[in-house]
């Protein structure tokens, strides 16, 4: 039950804000809570119905260790913290990165030896950094310890479980309180919702999917493609992961403030940025205070005297491991490591007071870095992605769209002349979707718009083969 399907749209969704916002007034805080958790419960199990057991072990060990830790003073509260840690690390460790493992030791080792197919429960990635992040704020007393109702709620919330955002106990456990909504705000609360969620469900059926036509076949011809058709593919792709997983924030957004809960902001227009710092401020936002909060930063505390070249280090450290979360492979590795080191060429910038360049040769710099790294992120392998821009790089044979026009690309008119254009406009310029919701006021004519957004999404979905959500990978 993906969002957007119509399986969430017009049976899902609507049963589980209604049901809140009727229990909420007949029952209570307390009984939309419970209602809020079972549909959670049943949004997980119709996605991933063999995880279900690995989910719900996972949020007793992690409440269990909270609800012991507050009890005992610092020294025995850190040493059920490293414990708390090593098994979330080590079941993140076995369902993913297994089979990584054994295929690179058999690599360098020169055996022949075959990796177990795991396959990793949906979400875990998500669910697990949320629940890592509750075990340090505990331990830094930043959170009471939930009870078993609030904890599962705020684990296992539906719309935020399977790719974000990533939020802290400490902004939603508030917010599980009033599932339901707020007395007198039930009504905006449920049309900004929609405008949101109408909004990310257009960016992610339509444009994204739009790009993602193109961007296909560079990664399907790689060294049969020209100059030209390389950075189009690289390119639609940027463009394609953009729209994709803001698009799924937006719907997620939308869904928990139908419920009167505001999850983080996960995007503000990220290719816009004229650095790759402003870039990771802008771009998944909720990740980048992770990282910052809970990478970076303990890493530069090990440090006893603070010098920008260990900062450097500290920020290399940190976007590697956050490149290798994203999955399995040497080249999230590589992309992280890029990222890296665009945020410690940019660090250094900045701390020697370099001159500033202009906005637009800054701007330029930007997305040559982010859409060079989006081409090792989607690419298969780093053999694949090494074809890829190599080509990129042709001069020998730089113009031409022959390959384009062989692939035979779905590509209505539609796609062309309205679809991507009108994304090219929405990703560089005009208000963002946070933007637009903000500026929502309840007229007939927004709900023309709410209206008419879903119902092309849908009409463009049934004609068109829809796409997974990118980070439902991760």
């Amino acid at each position: 039950m993906l969002f957007g399907s119509s399986s969430f749209l017009l049976g899902f969704l609507p049963v589980v804000v209604l049901g809140a916002i009727a229990l909420r007034r007949l029952g209570g805080a307390l009984a939309s809570r419970w209602w809020v958790l079972g549909c959670s419960a049943v949004f997980y199990a119709w996605n991933s119905p063999r995880h279900v057991a690995v989910l719900t072990v996972s949020m007793l060990l992690n409440w269990l260790l909270a609800r012991t830790m507050v009890r005992f003073q610092w020294q025995a509260r850190l040493r059920l913290l490293q414990l708390g840690l090593l098994l979330n690390t080590a079941a993140l460790s076995i369902y993913k990165y297994t089979g990584f493992l054994v295929t690179t030791a058999a690599a360098v080792l020169h055996r022949n030896w075959r990796a177990p197919a795991i396959s990793f429960p949906l979400g875990i990635s998500f669910f697990t950094i949320v629940q890592v992040m509750y075990l340090l704020d505990c331990y830094e007393e930043l959170v009471p310890a939930l009870g078993a109702l609030d904890y599962a709620t705020f684990v296992s919330f539906f719309p935020s479980i399977l790719s974000g955002p990533l939020a802290r106990a400490g902004l939603l456990q508030p917010q599980l309180q009033r599932l339901g909504g707020e007395p007198g705000r039930t009504a905006e609360q449920v049309a900004r919702g929609l405008l949101q969620f109408a909004i990310g469900m257009f960016k992610k059926i339509v444009f994204a999917g739009a790009f993602s036509s193109v961007a296909n076949v560079g990664f399907q011809r790689g060294a049969h493609l020209s100059a030209l058709e390389a950075w189009l593919c690289s390119a639609a792709y940027t463009l394609q992961i953009y729209f994709d997983f803001s698009g799924y924030t937006d719907m997620a957004i939308g869904s928990a403030r139908m419920l009167g809960v505001e999850l983080p902001r996960n995007f503000n227009a990220p290719l816009r940025s004229r650095s790759i710092i402003e870039f990771w401020q802008r771009w998944h936002i909720t990740l980048s205070n992770f990282i910052t909060t809970y990478l970076y930063t303990p890493i530069v505390r090990r440090f006893r005297k603070i010098t920008l070249a260990k900062a450097a280090l500290a920020t290399l450290l940190a976007m590697t491991i956050a490149g290798l979360w994203h999955g399995p492979s040497w080249n999230f590795v590589l992309f992280g490591m890029m990222h890296g080191a665009g945020l410690v060429v940019n660090q250094y910038w900045r701390k020697k007071k370099m001159p500033k360049l202009p906005g637009w040769l800054s701007l330029a710099l930007t997305l040559l870095l982010v859409n060079t790294a989006f081409v090792v992120f989607r690419a298969a392998d780093l053999a694949q992605a090494g074809t890829v821009l190599r080509t990129m790089l042709t001069p020998h044979h730089a113009a031409g769209l022959e390959s384009l026009r062989a692939a035979r690309l779905d590509l209505s008119a539609f796609k062309v002349l309205v679809a991507m254009p009108a994304g090219v406009l929405a990703a560089f310029l005009g208000p963002s979707s946070d933007e637009w919701c903000q500026r929502w006021q309840p007229t007939a004519w927004t709900a023309l718009g709410v209206a008419g957004m879903v119902m092309m999404s849908m009409i463009y979905q049934i004609f068109n083969v829809s796409q997974d959500f990118v980070y439902f990978r991760f």
